[in-house]
């Protein structure tokens, strides 16, 4: 049983990776900063370290996930339940990465733990008005939350946009000799000259390095929103693993957590970042980093007092914000398609909880 416990949490960690890590770099690649595999690899890598990290931080929401207010006291930590929710869960945000639908992990593994707990102790004994305040309202809350300040952030950081195509370049100066008369001359000339003008301005000059001030800010709130990111999801994750006396001090498994969602991220979060980036609605870099510095303090917050939302939620609800400043360029419909998946999300969870349970019950 602990082996099977070991591997599901793998699994959801892998999976929670695959449909995540995209998310706090979706900007950088919708505001035409980054390539598809340097964004990803930008997010996967603070990811790493906000998961790391969340050994020393996160546990209140160990303590939340591993079905601690929802089923009764006695049965916490039973390796069969923790097994199930696991399965159900890991199952589900798999399902959603490989048709490309942004859902949230908090959501399947609360749809988990629902059907599991029904399955094996029936709808009574479960604590439903701890769910509901717990779990369910944050989760409701914080994408409307990120929205709204999102769009409140942008109205304060719009001028900036005037600053979005200033640039700095170094241009590097080859000295060309023809005689000795020129040799002494290239040699006190200045190897090179800085440049300050629009990036329209700098593109025209060949053989410059280019950097606008801007977009560096903006790759700075990507890393912090997947650092965050990470922060939050893996102590959801490692509750699995109370079942095998697992404590929130045993760095190690929290390492091989954060490994698998780094995996994941690298092998599987193409069509999540392409989805996010490209066809939700078009973004410049001062909005991009308007909704990553919205929902890295929005989750980063959540997860220092033991709140769990959810970083979908959040991520998206920050891109809905964007769209409503391209009402006529955003794809509507689109946004449609992925609030009905963070609706199924849960009850597919659980029912998938319910099932599984019943075949593990009959088979072990």
């Amino acid at each position: 049983m602990t082996t099977a416990l070991w591997i599901t949490v793998l699994l959801l960690a892998f999976a929670n990776g695959a449909n995540d890590n995209a998310k706090g770099v979706a900007t950088l690649r919708g505001s035409g900063l980054a390539s598809d595999t340097v964004a990803i690899l930008w997010g996967t890598f603070w990811t790493f370290f906000g998961a790391l990290l969340s050994a020393q931080i996160g546990t209140k929401l160990i303590a939340l996930f591993n079905g601690n207010g929802l089923l009764p006291a006695e049965e916490i930590g039973r390796p069969d339940l923790l097994l199930t929710v696991g399965l159900a869960s890991g199952g589900t945000v798999l399902f959603a990465s490989r048709i490309g639908a942004p859902i949230s992990t908090t959501h399947a593994l609360t749809g988990a733990l629902i059907g599991t707990g029904a399955a094996a102790f029936g709808i009574g004994p479960l604590r439903i008005e701890t769910l509901g305040k717990g779990i369910v309202l944050p989760l409701l809350v914080s994408p409307l939350l990120s929205l709204g300040l999102t769009l409140l952030l942008f109205s304060f950081l719009r001028p900036l946009r005037r600053f979005a195509e200033s640039c700095i370049c170094l241009v590097r100066r080859e000295p060309v000799i023809v005689s000795e008369q020129a040799l002494a001359q290239s040699q006190s000339a200045p190897p090179a000259e800085i440049v300050i003008g629009t990036a329209a301005e700098c593109r025209s000059v060949a053989g410059a390095d280019r950097f606008t001030p801007l977009n560096g800010i903006h790759w700075l709130s990507a890393g912090l929103m997947s650092f965050s990111r990470g922060l939050n999801d893996t102590p959801k994750i490692a509750a699995l693993l109370l079942g095998i006396g697992f404590g929130p001090t045993k760095g190690w498994a929290i390492g091989g957590i954060a490994l698998a969602m780094a995996v994941g991220g690298m092998l599987g979060a193409r069509r999540i970042s392409r989805i996010l980036s490209e066809r939700i609605t078009p973004m410049d870099p001062v909005q991009g980093f308007s909704a990553n510095l919205i929902t890295a303090l929005l989750v980063a917050g959540a997860s220092h007092v033991g709140m769990p939302v959810s970083t979908t939620h959040v991520s998206c609800g920050s891109l809905f914000g964007i769209g409503l400043l391209h009402r006529n360029r955003t794809d509507w419909r689109l946004v449609g398609q992925i609030l009905l998946s963070w609706g199924i999300t849960l009850p597919l969870a659980a029912l998938l909880g319910a099932v599984l349970y019943g075949i593990l019950e009959t088979f072990l």
